[in-house]
C-alpha cells in the first residue's frame, strides 16, 4: 500500500473513534465506514461505557465529530475529506464544553 495523506486521514478517523469509544474498534470499523451518518439515537453504542452519558449540547458535538471521523473511513481514499477540511470543520465549531460558573452567594 502506498502511504499518502489519505492514509493519515483514515488513521485520524480511526483514532478519533477509538478515543470516543475508549477502546479498539475491531470489526466495528467496517460497519462505521459503511454508515452514511450516525444519529443521536446510535450514540450510546459508540461511547465509552465507563463515562456518564453526555448532555444534549455535548451529544451534538460528539455526533458531529463521529460523523466527521466516519467520513475519514470511506473505502475510496479520494472520497475522504482532506486534513485541511477536517481541521477547518473542527476549528469552526464551538466544541468547547460550557464553563461551570459558581453561583453567587
Amino acid at each position: 500500500m502506498k502511504v499518502t495523506q489519505m492514509c493519515d486521514v483514515y488513521s485520524f478517523g480511526v483514532l478519533s473513534l477509538e478515543i470516543v469509544k475508549g477502546k479498539h474498534l475491531g470489526e466495528y470499523i467496517t460497519v462505521l465506514a459503511n454508515s452514511s451518518t450516525i444519529d443521536p439515537e446510535q450514540l450510546s453504542d459508540l461511547l465509552d461505557e465507563r463515562l456518564p452519558y453526555p448532555d444534549d449540547r455535548v451529544k451534538d458535538v460528539l455526533v458531529f465529530i463521529i460523523n466527521l471521523a466516519c467520513s475519514c473511513l470511506l473505502e475510496t481514499p479520494k472520497s475522504r475529506p482532506t486534513m485541511p477540511f477536517i481541521s477547518h470543520k473542527l476549528s469552526s465549531m464551538d466544541a468547547r464544553p460550557p464553563i461551570h460558573q459558581k453561583t453567587p452567594i
